[in-house]
């Protein structure tokens, strides 16, 4: 707990969720000194019985058996668990983002974090096939998609570099674009990284970009079942979350179907600068210095033109100076 801060990386992508999510959503609920010496042996024998019980459990079993003798034992094994049938709280949907612009973060550091993006949609959503091709092309295939090749490859700016997409289930998925760079060519890696964004917005697809990505995304797709493990964590998972039975059986030819038109018509729809957020973890005073070659600045690119500093938080209260 003492060494939350001590990681720029372990800051970013906490301060991150809850830029996207808001300070009251329960997957910013953390552990501080106080909770966790407050926990009593009630607590986790209530825990227990709330919550550990056949009727809320998914059992998955994978191997060479005879499928009606497995459910017999199963049923046996799980038939004599005392106690009532669980009251479990629906997962809450709503998110509270914060507003767009610029959110600083001062570490020490040499290096800066920068991420930009914002909340995006739930995994049934009908344009979620082709967000998933165009953050491929846009920064998530490593060297193939634009980002990375902006950002690292041509320009050296960074070792890491690039975007992803996560579909939401429950609440709003979310789009990040993201690298780490020398305090002093942050702001000209952000407008590279933002000028991806835009371009893709204004420009589209190449079919050749278009195609590469969907056969990648088609022929990897077979990974996703290399092992009986996997295989099994993936059903159990879908019928924890109530995912659509149809998705595996169509996914390829889901992905096979989208066009360079959908790829730039989701972009413009959900990609829009202006109103994404902008965090920033690093020394800001060599950030604010820029690299001496280029004018821009990163409080020029904060989106909406509102900067923010943020104090780091106590690592053992986690609550803001």
């Amino acid at each position: 707990m003492k060494k939350r801060n001590d990681d720029s990386a372990d800051i970013e992508a906490r301060e991150w969720n809850v830029l996207l999510y808001g300070e009251d959503h329960f997957t910013n609920r953390f552990s501080t000194e106080g909770s966790v010496n407050g926990i009593t042996r009630g607590d986790l024998v209530g825990f227990h019985r709330q919550y550990v019980h056949p009727a809320n459990l998914i059992a998955a079993v994978s191997g060479a058996f005879s499928r009606a003798e497995m459910l017999r034992k199963l049923k046996t094994a799980f038939a004599a668990w005392p106690g009532p049938r669980p009251q479990v709280a629906p997962i809450p949907g709503t998110i509270h983002p914060a507003p767009r612009g610029l959110y600083r973060i001062q570490k020490d550091v040499n290096q800066g974090r920068v991420s930009m993006g914002l909340p995006t949609v739930k995994r049934d959503d009908p344009d979620a096939y082709a967000l998933e091709v165009m953050n491929e092309i846009l920064g998530g295939s490593g060297f193939t998609s634009r980002i990375t090749k902006t950002v690292r490859s041509n320009e050296g700016l960074a070792y890491s570099a690039g975007s992803g997409l996560s579909l939401g289930v429950w609440y709003p998925g979310r789009f990040r674009a993201a690298f780490q760079s020398k305090s002093r060519t942050v702001p000209w890696a952000t407008e590279l990284m933002e000028t991806e964004i835009r371009r893709i917005r204004e420009e589209g697809v190449t079919a050749e970009e278009l195609a590469t990505i969907q056969n990648s995304l088609i022929q990897t797709f077979p990974s996703n079942f290399a092992s009986k493990a996997q295989a099994m964590a993936i059903f159990a998972s879908d019928d924890y979350t109530r995912r659509d039975p149809s998705y595996w059986r169509t996914y390829r030819d889901r992905i096979r179907a989208v066009t360079a038109d959908d790829v730039r018509r989701v972009a413009r729809a959900h990609l829009v600068p202006e109103k994404m957020i902008l965090l920033a973890v690093g020394d800001q005073k060599e950030i604010d210095l820029g690299d001496g070659k280029h004018a821009v600045t990163l409080a020029s690119l904060a989106p909406g033109g509102r900067v923010t500093d943020l104090p780091l938080r106590d690592p053992m209260t986690m609550k803001r100076p």
